[in-house]
């Protein structure tokens, strides 16, 4: 029974010209009865050359791959304008679904010759994409290139076409699980929908796996600043020529990049101000240095022995890049524990909301794009808060001293009358 419905379905597939055959390894072709299932079959007046049949001559070859056969799943059918296609698809249930999906888009006027001639793009190719125009538009292309490998670890060699969300959600969630922060995963994220989209703005790709994929909500509101004695371990653990960076970084708020880029041109003694030619933001921004900033960098220039263009450089002069391999060391002699060198602009801003600075001006002297990053340091700055209270008891003491003069002011005519 199973034999008979398989020689139905073969013929009905061959009737509407779509008909689904296999080489095998072994140099047989599984096809219709009516169709030679001999490899070296091309048919001709002759008829076959292996069978020496004159019967409708075979309409498929074998798929060779270095001389050898091997197994592969074709589909044949007709366009909506008569053309005639033939596609190896691979598997057998994957020809099965391709052929029904091929029928039904020439049923609907759907189907674009054009499309199956464009091919898949692999995901390797979309990553080298992006990276290209990362390195001449990104300031953190290096950032790029760096997360780019675990996304290559996990979707290269696939075609863009055949991943899903699903695949993006197990990505997002096996990253979670070795233990990385949100924010780091969304950064990973963020990278492959920007390759998606890059793609697909250049017309290699229809949809991007990752657009119904969330990212993570961030808890950005960590304050962690210093105290006076672990400033203290702090700086007796620091070598020398880190010092001068730290004091900075404390008294000026700067990022770490925004300092190690400074150079000397950005410097203003006259002034007194520090001059940030790109920040974070992309604007240039100007900050002030107080009598301990400016010291330090007075002591600096004059004691410099090698002549340089960055303020803040290695003892040769250069760009300093290994600023961890002295920095972490530093802090486990000085056991301080979960802190990281931004942190220090959180203990700037931390100090002057403790000091009883208003916001707006923390806000300007850190650079926060908005005020949303400085209410962070708002539950540090309780000044504002007391006197806003104190404002109300003192408005409803007077509040209740003119009622009772305007109460009064009628019974005490009364009474002289």
């Amino acid at each position: 029974m199973g034999d008979d419905s398989r020689e139905v379905n073969m013929q009905r597939s061959s009737k509407t010209r779509g008909i689904f055959f296999q080489h095998r390894p072994d140099g047989t072709v599984t096809a219709p009865p009516h169709v030679c299932k001999n490899v070296g079959c091309h048919g001709g007046p002759d008829g076959c050359k292996v069978c020496q049949r004159k019967e409708t001559p075979c309409r498929f070859r074998a798929c060779t791959l270095n001389g050898e056969t091997r197994g592969e799943w074709w589909v044949r059918y007709c366009d909506q304008y008569g053309q005639l296609h033939r596609e190896k698809v691979g598997p057998k249930g994957l020809a099965k679904e391709v052929y029904q999906k091929r029928k039904t888009a020439i049923r609907e006027w759907r189907f674009f010759p054009e499309q199956l001639r464009k091919r898949s793009l692999l995901f390797d190719e979309a990553a080298k994409d992006w990276l290209a125009y990362a390195k001449a538009n990104k300031r953190s292309y290096n950032m790029d290139v760096t997360r780019s490998r675990r996304l290559l670890l996990a979707f290269g060699g696939k075609p863009v076409e055949t991943l899903t969300p699903q695949d993006v959600e197990r990505f997002k969630a096996n990253l979670k699980a070795e233990g990385w922060a949100d924010a780091t995963v969304n950064r990973h994220l963020a990278l492959l929908k920007s390759m998606f989209n890059f793609a697909m703005r250049n017309g290699k790709i229809e949809r991007s796996p990752a657009k119904a994929v969330k990212l993570f909500q961030e808890n950005n509101a960590r304050v962690r600043y210093l105290a006076e004695d672990e400033e203290h371990r702090l700086f007796e653990a620091l070598p020398g020529e880190l010092r001068p960076l730290v004091t900075a970084a404390l008294h000026t708020g700067l990022r770490k990049g925004e300092l190690l880029h400074l150079r000397w041109d950005d410097v203003d003694f006259h002034t007194g101000t520090l001059t940030v030619i790109r920040s974070k933001h992309g604007e240039v921004r100007r900050v002030p240095m107080n009598r301990v900033v400016k010291d330090t960098l007075l002591t600096m220039k004059r004691e410099q022995k090698v002549l340089s263009q960055y303020v803040f450089c290695t003892p040769r002069g250069a760009f300093w890049h290994a600023l961890s391999r002295h920095w972490y060391p530093a802090l486990r002699r000085a056991a301080l524990l979960d802190f990281r060198f931004h942190d220090l602009r959180h203990s700037f801003c931390s100090r002057l909301a403790m000091a009883g600075v208003d916001l707006l001006t923390i806000k300007e002297l850190a650079g926060h794009k908005t005020m949303t990053m400085t209410l962070r340091y708002s539950h540090l700055s309780q000044s504002h808060q007391r006197q806003a209270v104190e404002r109300l008891i003192s408005g409803a003491t007077d509040t209740r001293t003119d009622t009772a003069k305007k109460q009064a002011a009628p019974l005490a005519a009364a009474l002289m009358s």
